[in-house]
Order: structure tokens, then sequence, then C-alpha cells
């Protein structure tokens, strides 16, 4: 995927956990991030809701090349065009969601805006649940 795209990591967990996790996924996948952003660079409302903000990532950057892949579609609550939901990781070894969500990616990589597409196929089904 790093050859085919730029990857960001941005998680809402604190900075140690989320080295932790990108440094074993280079080295164990050799993917390397781009840039990494963590829970101090999401935005927090009511002291409780945590949202990480795309438009950190806009400079330099079209909101139309940006996908956000998450599990928890309150995160990108602010940027439903550009989220992409995945089923949260459970530790079965028969989880075939990154596969899926790979070839999704491979879809929207043709595309010249990918906000459309994402929002066919998913943010009008989560405006209307």
């Amino acid at each position: 995927m790093a050859k085919r795209y730029e990857l960001i990591l941005y998680t809402g967990t604190d900075i140690d956990y989320s080295n932790f996790i990108a440094d074993y996924i280079k080295g164990e996948y050799d993917v390397e991030f781009a840039y990494r952003l963590y829970d101090d660079q999401c935005v927090i409302r009511n002291s409780v809701c945590m949202f990480k903000y795309l438009n950190i990532l806009s400079k330099g950057r079209s909101l139309k090349d940006i996908v956000m892949v998450d599990d928890r579609v309150q995160n990108y609550a602010f940027s439903l065009r550009n989220g992409v939901p995945v089923k949260p990781y459970d530790g079965d070894n028969k989880d075939k969601e990154l596969i899926y969500l790979a070839k999704y990616l491979r879809i929207l990589a043709e595309k010249k805006d990918i906000t459309k597409q994402v929002e066919e196929d998913f943010a009008k089904c989560l405006l209307n649940s």
C-alpha cells in the first residue's frame, strides 16, 4: 500500500503505545508511515468525544484524495465523505478485513475524487442510520 499511497497513522491512543504498534508494523510488514498523529492532535468535545479532524492533513493535500480508515465512525464524524469503516480487529486469525480494505482502496485509487465514491458506498447509509 505504501507504494500507492502516502500512509499516515492517525490514532486516538497515546504516543508510546502508538509508536510501539507502528514500529512493529514497520518491522514485521515493512510498512512505513509517512507521518504519525496521536491523541493530542484529535479534537475533543464535551471532555468525552474524541474526533480525528482531517483538516490537519489538508496542507498540501486535497480532501478529495484523503481516505480515513477507522473502526469507529465517530472518529471521523466531521469527515464522513472521507471515512471508510472497518470492523475492529478482535484477534481472529481468520479475519479478512484488511484484504477487503485493500481491494476497496485499489478501486478508490482510480477515482479523481474519492469522496463521491465513499459517500455513495458508506456516508449516506451512515447518515440515515
